[in-house]
């Protein structure tokens, strides 16, 4: 290992620069990576930041304890308490996620998100105040952020975020008009689309398995709980579909419903304290 600059405060590198005049696309955006350490790795194929590290490209922030950048292959690997911010200025919302540890790739701006033996964090929340957006809370055992281009009808392109949550997915979202709800949905899987404006969930969420001991144990579907008023609906179906815009769930295939008042018996559910 090669130290360098041990008596800096702080270090930054930028990464990817364009070579300009080679091409009239529009530059991909700088990384820029600072922390209070740098050091050399691998005789310099990779570079080591360590204490306060911040990681920004474009409308992205990545915030760890220690950071290790591979230019080459336009990836970084960050460790211990890890925070990814992604700005949507076209769907006017920010996502917010908090993990142990993550990785960032500067080639495609995508970003990836797991815990160690406990779930991640993940808000979304209006741009502006200013902004009626769906707010709404997240957890699952891994997140993927990436864009998707969409073409439209007119051939313009637009990058949409996406959002991919891999294993015992929860999702919470209160509702205030035109009435005050509160939604919420377990499932193993889930895929939020940027340009859809919606959710889909499938798989079961593995607590609601009756015995997953068993050598084929029943298959267990997403699962949804709203409570309007004192009125408690309980909600399944093979595959589930949130738009956030219209504040609607569709349950599809499958589907079971039951109707709750305050003095039914409700079955224990994760719920993560807020």
């Amino acid at each position: 290992m090669n130290r360098i600059s041990p008596f800096a405060l702080a270090v930054s590198v930028v990464l990817g620069l364009a070579i300009a005049g080679l091409t009239e696309e529009p530059k991909p955006p700088k990384t820029v990576i600072t922390g209070d350490r740098m050091n050399l790795l691998r005789k310099g194929a990779a570079v080591e930041f360590v204490g306060g590290v911040t990681l920004v490209r474009g409308n992205d922030f990545m915030k760890a304890d220690r950071m290790v950048s591979e230019e080459k292959k336009g990836l970084t690997e960050a460790w211990g308490r890890v925070y990814l911010r992604r700005d949507d200025p076209l769907g006017g919302v920010r996502w917010e996620s908090w993990a142990e540890e993550g990785t960032y790739s500067s080639q495609i701006s995508s970003g990836t998100l797991w815990g160690r033996g406990k779930p991640v964090k993940v808000h979304r929340s209006p741009l502006s105040a200013s902004t009626e957006t769906q707010r709404m809370e997240m957890e699952a055992l891994r997140f993927t952020f990436y864009d998707r281009v969409v073409e439209s009808a007119t051939q313009s392109t637009s990058a949409w975020t996406c959002v991919e949550a891999e294993g015992l997915v929860y999702v919470w979202m209160k509702e205030s008009t035109p009435t005050v709800r509160d939604t919420q949905i377990w499932a193993h899987d889930a895929f939020y689309d940027g340009s859809m404006e919606n959710v889909r969930f499938w798989g079961g969420y593995d607590s609601f398995r009756n015995d997953s001991r068993a050598a084929d144990p029943k298959p267990v579907q997403p699962r949804a709980r709203q409570t309007e008023g004192e009125e408690i609906r309980d909600l399944s179906g093979d595959e589930m579909t949130y738009f956030l815009n219209d504040k609607r769930l569709v349950v599809e295939r499958n589907v079971r419903a039951t109707i709750l008042t305050p003095d039914s018996p409700l079955e224990d559910v994760h719920a993560p304290a807020r």
